[in-house]
C-alpha cells in the first residue's frame, strides 16, 4: 500500500514541474508581445532578448523611445530660432518631419519587426483610441504623424 501513494506523489510531482516548465517557456513570449498602446506611449522602451531596441533620426542619432526623440527636436528648432533665417512655418515643417523620420523609424525596424507589425493589423480606429489614452506629454502632430505612417 506504500507504493500507491509515493506513485501518486511522483505523478502530481511531475505534473507540477511540467506545468511549471510550460509557463515559464510561453512567458517570455508574452512578454515579447508589442501591445499598440505601448507603441504610441512615448516612454516605452521596446525590448528584445533583454535590450533596448534603438531606432535613429539621420541614420545615427540612435534613441530608446519616444519620448527621448522628443528634447531633440526641440533643440533643433531652437537651434534656428535666434539666427533670424527660418520662419516659424519652417519650424514647425521641422518639427513635422524629425517627427516623422523618428516614428518611421521606430515603426519600421530592421532589428524588431514587432512594432510595424503591431501597427498594421490594427485600424486607424483603433490606433485613434490608443493615442487618445496616452497621457504623455507629446510635440503637436503627434497623432496625426502616426496616421500618417500607418496609411502609408
Amino acid at each position: 500500500m506504500k507504493q500507491f501513494p509515493r506513485k501518486r506523489y511522483a505523478v502530481s510531482g511531475l505534473m507540477i514541474q511540467a506545468t511549471f516548465i510550460a509557463l515559464i517557456l510561453r512567458a517570455p513570449l508574452r512578454a515579447e508581445d508589442a501591445p499598440l498602446q505601448a507603441m504610441v506611449t512615448p516612454s516605452t522602451i521596446i525590448l528584445k532578448d533583454g535590450r533596448p531596441v534603438t531606432f535613429a533620426v539621420h541614420g545615427f542619432i540612435e534613441f530608446k523611445s519616444l519620448a527621448e526623440l522628443f528634447p531633440y527636436i526641440e533643440s533643433q528648432t531652437q537651434r534656428w530660432k535666434g539666427s533670424g533665417g527660418v520662419e516659424d512655418a519652417e519650424r514647425q515643417r521641422l518639427v513635422r518631419d524629425l517627427l516623422r523620420r523618428g516614428i518611421e523609424s521606430r515603426l519600421v525596424s530592421m532589428a524588431d519587426e514587432r512594432p510595424l507589425e503591431t501597427l498594421v493589423t490594427h485600424t486607424s480606429n483603433e490606433l485613434r483610441q490608443a493615442l487618445a489614452r496616452v497621457k504623455e506629454p507629446t510635440p503637436p502632430g503627434y497623432a496625426e504623424t502616426f496616421l500618417a505612417v500607418q496609411e502609408k
